[in-house]
């Protein structure tokens, strides 16, 4: 059985499929990201960067969020 590749929102590729794992934030940036639907379990898509390659829109809970990549960094995603 293979292993499962784990890493950085931040570093998907596009149209590459995700399971959010968990985030190392606290306090209000992670109040935000679970308002925004950024829950554990949730699967997420890489849609694209912007052409400075900051910020990106990914597809999660079948709607379209756009986020900072420093926002992106922290959340730990196992890629399917």
């Amino acid at each position: 059985m293979s292993e499962k590749k784990i890493l950085p929102l931040s570093e998907m590729q596009t149209n590459q499929k995700g399971r959010i794992r968990t985030y190392s934030v606290q306090g209000l940036l992670k109040q935000k990201l679970y308002n925004m639907g950024f829950v554990p379990g949730s699967e997420i898509l890489m849609v694209r960067t912007a052409p400075l390659m900051d910020p990106i829109e990914v597809m999660i809970q079948n709607y379209f969020v756009t986020i900072r990549k420093d926002e992106a960094k922290i959340i730990e995603v196992e890629v399917i």
